[in-house]
């Protein structure tokens, strides 16, 4: 939906803002809830790692896992796991996005 609109946003010497609603659960890294492999925990906090291919093959995976029953609470989030994953993909697509639209803006 996200890039479906950028081309309505209007300049603006103020910037455009897309707003996206989340929750402190969908972090990468936090205290008790957290993705337990340390590689991809790395990649979703780095700005520079993050890619679409990135975010949809972490939700492919806990996916894929849970139609398994593989899944882990030492690899991803322990507290309402299903709803932390799908924060956290929220939250580093903003990132991403964010990061692209900055890009975006500087070269012009």
């Amino acid at each position: 939906m996200i890039e479906a609109m950028l081309p309505l946003l209007k300049p603006s010497p103020y910037g455009g803002r897309i707003v996206n609603v989340s929750s402190r659960l969908g972090r990468a890294n936090g205290r008790r809830n957290k993705i337990g492999d340390a590689i991809l925990r790395e990649q979703l906090l780095t700005d520079d790692c993050l890619s679409e291919e990135l975010i949809d093959g972490m939700v492919t995976k806990f996916l894929e896992q849970v139609k398994q029953n593989s899944w882990s609470s030492i690899e991803w989030p322990q507290m309402y796991t299903d709803y932390s994953v799908s924060k956290l993909a929220v939250n580093v697509y903003t990132r991403l996005m964010a990061r692209r639209l900055s890009d975006s803006r500087r070269r012009c």
